[in-house]
């Protein structure tokens, strides 16, 4: 009798998470799946994200990128806030700033713009 292989554990069901796990039991591994929030809350929350052309091979591989290209926006500039350490960046000027002192945190909060 084969011997099954051992049952991995996937914590974090977020986009990185979930795509592990998908990937792993693809190639017959057995996964589970760990998560702190519930199916519903992890359906709730309000994300943008950023695919790139390293992702967009990943999701290609997993032959999810058919499935998710219609519902796709492009852009062509970035701005990325991280209200913790008030770093940000920005592709728009291709420059990283550390510390940013006259930006309000924009992480987590409800606004669109400074």
């Amino acid at each position: 009798m084969a011997a099954s292989p051992p049952e991995i554990h996937v914590l974090g069901a977020g986009p990185t998470g979930a795509l592990t796990a998908l990937a792993l039991g693809l190639q017959g591994q057995r996964v589970v799946l760990f998560d702190p929030l519930t199916a519903s809350e992890l359906q709730a929350r309000s994300r943008a994200y950023a695919i790139t052309h390293s992702s967009r091979r990943l999701l290609t591989n997993l032959d999810l990128w058919h499935d998710l290209r219609d519902a796709l926006v492009p852009f062509r500039d970035l701005d990325l806030r991280d209200g913790a350490t008030n770093a940000a960046f920005s592709s728009a000027r291709t420059t990283w700033h550390q510390p940013i002192r006259t930006m309000t945190a924009l992480v987590g909060s409800s606004t669109t713009g400074p």
